[in-house]
């Protein structure tokens, strides 16, 4: 029986995007030195040293170095299951999209129903298929234009679901121009 082990993408450089064999070198335990990109020399991704909560705050700003730290480095660097990823995101982005679909739409003759449970459960669940329905013909069209527009590059090497979960990832930030309503 023949093993088939995926093949690790290449970490790169979160400022120019050159790619990187380490992002660090450890010497003992706590003790670490960034690696310094051979063609910007700026530090490759100081983003290791930092809380996830700073990294989601620079992707809230659309920070393109805090993008490139989480897809390309960040992976490669806690040995995350992509499968996984993708349908932990795609749950909460419908979750929550239906949450801000709901809340938009209070009032409105297709709002979420609080009278019974049964209102509840039918209303809550037409909301959570339309939104499904809204963000399959989104992210469909968007994916179906990046594989075409990938394909023609001849030096592009990209795998679908890195794609698909760029795509996921960059739409929950789109959920926080509710927030500054």
């Amino acid at each position: 029986m023949q093993m088939h082990e995926e093949k690790k993408s290449p970490m790169c450089c979160v400022h120019c995007g050159t790619p990187v064999n380490e992002v660090y070198v450890q010497y003992s335990p706590g003790n670490i030195r960034l690696t310094k990109c051979i063609l910007c020399k700026c530090v490759a991704d100081e983003y290791v040293e930092c809380e996830m909560m700073i990294i989601v705050i620079d992707l809230i700003l659309h920070k393109p170095e805090a993008y490139r730290h989480l897809f390309f480095n960040y992976p490669n660097l806690n040995k995350l299951d992509l499968k996984d990823l993708i349908w932990k995101a795609s749950m909460m982005f419908l979750i929550l999209d239906s949450c801000k679909q709901s809340i938009l739409g209070a009032g409105k003759v297709n709002s979420v129903k609080w009278e019974s449970l049964s209102a509840f459960m039918f209303t809550a669940g037409m909301v959570l298929a339309l939104v499904a329905l809204r963000s399959v013909v989104y992210l469909s069209t968007i994916f179906m234009a990046s594989c075409f527009a990938m394909r023609r590059s001849p030096y592009v090497n990209v795998r679908m679901a890195d794609i698909l979960l760029a795509l996921l990832l960059s739409s929950y930030f789109k959920l926080f121009t509710f927030a500054m309503m």
